[in-house]
């Protein structure tokens, strides 16, 4: 069933869990997201961005479609659009969440952006993830030297006055793999939640190379989505580098069987993140 990214994470805070958004840029990547939540009862948030291979508008209409017949919630979000254009392409794919990401930014600039995102969004019923603070990308991060973390007393500002549903926060993670330890500042992130209050769920990006402890203790504080995509990916890629040449007898088959490899990886954090057993269908 299709839902909003608002409405899939509705119940997460008050029942301490969280819903993983798995970037699903291929068919096989969407089939096992899916499968993996049909199989544990849980919501899940299946995603597209325009860096992967693809037409905005034109995924978005293939993700919608395959929404439409689970047997569990799942929100189709478009991950990181960093222009008008990408969420217009959004839009008129039918995704049911849209991040706007104006985070390299000035805070000024960043508000009035996410602001005008939201007032064109929430009229058709789409719920809009912000980012303040910046995580980075893996390939510009070897310390945490000149990490930007999400300010507190911003973050209560910035959602008050956007109206985001959701806000991607910066708080030591960074996207792909990690060059150094990943270290969360549990302090940050628990300020963040005492100030943007109930109503906006926050969100962690990079969560691939985060200890399961992270997990748990993001979710305390106020975390109700994840970002994951590196981990499972780099699953898929090992099996097919071990077992598809010479092996498979046609791509056909070759992607196919990627299917069971990535929803075994994604059942896994369906069960880390406690929203196995969460479907409200």
């Amino acid at each position: 069933m299709l839902v909003t990214l608002r409405e899939v994470t509705r119940f997460a805070r008050a029942q301490h869990y969280a819903v993983p958004c798995f970037d699903t840029p291929t068919v096989e990547t969407v089939f096992g997201a899916l499968q993996a939540a049909e199989a544990l009862r849980a919501p899940v948030i299946i995603a597209h961005c325009y860096r992967f291979f693809g037409p905005i508008d034109v995924f978005g209409s293939f993700l919608t479609a395959a929404a439409q017949t689970a047997k569990v919630p799942v929100c189709v979000h478009l991950d990181h659009s960093i222009t008008e254009e990408q969420i217009d392409r959004g839009l008129r794919g039918g995704y049911t969440g849209v991040m706007i990401d104006a985070s390299e930014a000035s805070y000024a600039d960043n508000l009035a952006t996410t602001k005008s995102i939201v007032a064109r969004c929430h009229p058709l019923g789409v719920s809009v993830e912000a980012e303040l603070g910046h995580v980075p990308d893996f390939d510009s991060m070897e310390t945490y030297d000149g990490y930007l973390y999400t300010s507190p007393e911003a973050a209560g500002d910035f959602v008050q006055k956007t109206g985001a549903d959701l806000l991607a926060v910066a708080v030591g993670t960074i996207h792909g793999p990690y060059r150094m330890e990943p270290k969360i500042r549990y302090d940050i992130l628990e300020k963040i939640a005492g100030q943007v209050g109930t109503d906006c769920g926050l969100v962690v990006h990079g969560s691939s190379g985060i200890t399961d402890e992270d997990y748990r203790q993001c979710i305390a504080r106020g975390v109700v989505k994840f970002n994951i995509f590196t981990d499972y990916a780099s699953a898929a890629f090992r099996y097919w580098r071990t077992h598809v040449p010479g092996r498979a007898p046609s791509y056909v088959e070759a992607v196919a069987g990627c299917v069971p490899v990535v929803q075994a990886r994604c059942e896994k954090y369906l069960k880390l993140l406690g929203c196995q057993g969460k479907s409200w269908l």
